[in-house]
């Protein structure tokens, strides 16, 4: 989807965050077998199958059908309880999310029924494509709530039902290269500069974009979609744009993030 907007100085070009009309959407298994996932129960912390979530491994064709599969190398996987504002979103680099004793953001202890859905990416997290439908799953986290599990790793491992433990309410990404705020290519010859911001507050809405020359002259304005506390869209630079250092900043709910983009033709 393309977004015209036209602001102060030259137009922006916006897109949302597929890139490529060949981005699929990813799904959790919902066939029998061991990796059926897709309205099955979890326990966290479990051996084998059943402490883990599974999806299916996304892939599209280079230059159409009849070129090479590309597989996806990046998982959002999504976890929601909406009961409880529970949100948890984890990258991995497999399709495999493990259940495993997370000691940031832990699913609600006890058995709690959540709604779980995944996306994939094809750059490393750069850019993303749609979220597959939601599944319901069951989840059962019967880790300490405080004190540890006899191995030293201390808790808690679980989070109490109806309290926000480590932001619910926010976009927690677990990828050690996963900043929060990114603009790419990084030096830019031009052309379609990529913005990535995963930590909003805002669920959905609208962030304006400006940027800046380095007297502080506003040179573009435009909007960004806001979709899932996430911003994943793109800007196209004007052609008449001159070599040097400007300022792209994002604004969303008050709050102003300001990265360095350094234009070199």
């Amino acid at each position: 989807m393309k977004h015209f907007l036209s602001g102060i100085g030259p137009v922006l070009l916006l897109s949302s965050h597929v890139f490529s009309q060949n981005c699929p959407q990813a799904h959790l298994i919902d066939t029998p077998g061991a990796t059926f996932s897709c309205g099955d129960t979890k326990i966290v912390n479990s051996s084998g199958s059943t402490g883990k979530i599974w999806a299916q491994p996304c892939f599209r064709y280079v230059n159409g059908v009849s070129g090479a599969k590309q597989y996806a190398n990046a998982y959002k996987f999504e976890i929601k309880e909406a009961g409880n504002q529970y949100l948890r979103r984890i990258v991995r680099s497999s399709y495999c999310l493990l259940l495993s004793n997370w000691a940031t953001n832990p699913t609600l202890c006890g058995g709690w029924f959540y709604n779980v859905r995944v996306r994939a990416s094809f750059d490393g997290g750069g850019t993303w494509c749609p979220y597959g439908p939601a599944c319901p799953m069951e989840i059962q986290n019967d880790q300490p709530a405080n004190g540890d599990v006899g191995n030293g790793d201390h808790g808690p491992f679980c989070s109490e039902p109806g309290q926000e433990n480590g932001g619910h309410l926010r976009s927690l990404s677990e990828m050690e290269d996963d900043a929060p705020f990114n603009i790419w290519p990084n030096p830019t010859i031009g052309g379609e500069v990529f913005i990535s911001i995963n930590d909003l507050d805002e669920e959905q809405g609208i962030a304006t974009v400006d940027v800046f020359d380095l007297f502080g002259k506003q040179v573009m304005s435009g909007e960004l979609p806001v979709e899932d506390g996430e911003v994943n869209s793109s800007i196209t630079l004007n052609e008449d744009l001159a070599n040097g250092l400007y300022f792209v900043s994002v604004t969303c709910s008050g709050e102003v993030r300001t990265k360095r983009l350094m234009v070199q033709r």
